[in-house]
């Protein structure tokens, strides 16, 4: 679904939480959706919840940009999806427990990957050391799977990394606010 809007909701119910209730409750086929907003008075948080709900993405046009080039571009993207039904996961190389190996993760549902975009995902774990990083979901209607060792970082020895700190808190909070 491309969902194309130039305002805020005006008329019938306007409250944010009830459209997106009412969004999910009346997406029975679970398709995706995409928000296209166009101006300024666009309401991004709901366009940006109906979109992250719905495994779609969120395009914004201001007045003075070219509609047809940011419409043709949404279009390309969506047609050609990279990787659906996306998951992650970790498990520890020399913990014996994994299953709180990493947590908090953000976003909370991974969305569906399209070509030329990234997945960034931040979560929380409590001891440093080396890990796998699985990635796997539906790619041409096959399921594939990859995987990377990497080493979860000592905060406490680097500060080259510490943004990711402050990313991690930004999607947290951003989290506990919807």
């Amino acid at each position: 679904v491309l969902f194309f809007t130039d305002g805020l909701p005006t008329v019938g119910n306007v409250k944010e939480t009830t459209i997106a209730a009412n969004a999910k409750q009346a997406n029975a086929v679970q398709a995706r959706v995409f928000s296209f907003g166009v101006g300024y008075d666009v309401n991004s948080r709901l366009l940006d919840r109906l979109s992250s709900d719905h495994r779609g993405t969120s395009v914004y046009v201001k007045p003075d940009q070219d509609v047809e080039v940011a419409s043709t571009n949404l279009f390309r993207k969506v047609s050609a999806p990279a990787m659906t039904a996306v998951s992650i996961s970790f498990a520890g190389r020399k913990q014996t427990d994994d299953s709180r190996l990493v947590n908090r993760l953000y976003p909370a549902e991974l969305p569906d990957l399209f070509f030329g975009e990234q997945l960034v995902v931040v979560g929380r774990y409590r001891k440093p050391g080396d890990v796998n990083v699985v990635l796997s979901g539906d790619v041409a209607g096959k399921t594939r799977t990859m995987d990377v060792d990497a080493q979860l970082g000592n905060a406490d020895n680097t500060t080259r990394n510490s943004f990711v700190e402050e990313l991690w808190a930004t999607r947290r909070i951003g989290q506990i606010i919807d």
